[in-house]
């Protein structure tokens, strides 16, 4: 009887873990130099067909039927990307959502290894700049003045997470 229930237990967790299958895309994002932990994102390509996926520190979370949707896309399809940030305030036990939209190139976003750099200009976040590396690609840094404002601060502030590299 015993060994009946353990392989009907066994049998229980397979199948949750085949119906629950996430696919896990290494990615880092950081927000102003910090690393959240955890973020909502909705992705959406030109059909406007949106999608929520988890990013938890480390890497996105797809679900399968998330997967199968976006593998269905062309690899030089353009997805439109949102994040959703929640800052925290300990004095007053509030919190803020911000909203952090940008485009991203479908075979970059699940090539993996991807870096999003989220560096924002005033203190309500809505001038902000977003730059990434992933997948053999890198978005080149455009200065806009009427968002970054002096441009020597805003490189250093965008350049401020990556290492620093010396000249021979």
């Amino acid at each position: 009887m015993k060994k009946i229930i353990k392989f009907i237990v066994l049998l229980f967790l397979c199948f949750c873990d085949i119906a629950y299958a996430q696919l896990r895309v290494p990615a880092i994002i950081a927000i102003d130099g910090t690393l959240p932990d955890q973020l909502q994102i909705e992705v959406s390509n030109s059909t406007k067909d949106s999608l929520f996926i988890m990013y938890h520190r480390g890497s996105f979370h797809i679900d399968s039927i998330n997967e199968k949707i976006i593998q269905s896309f062309s690899d030089t399809t353009w997805l439109n990307v949102v994040l959703f940030y929640e800052e925290y305030y300990k004095k007053d036990m509030t919190k803020d959502t911000y909203r952090f939209g940008f485009f991203i190139r479908k075979n970059v976003f699940l090539g993996g290894n991807v870096l999003i750099n989220i560096t924002t200009f005033n203190k309500k976040k809505t001038k902000y700049y977003v730059d990434y590396q992933g997948n053999s690609c890198v978005k080149l840094i455009r200065y806009n003045k009427s968002i970054m404002g002096n441009y020597k601060r805003a490189m250093k502030k965008i350049k401020s997470i990556y290492p620093k590299y010396s000249h021979w």
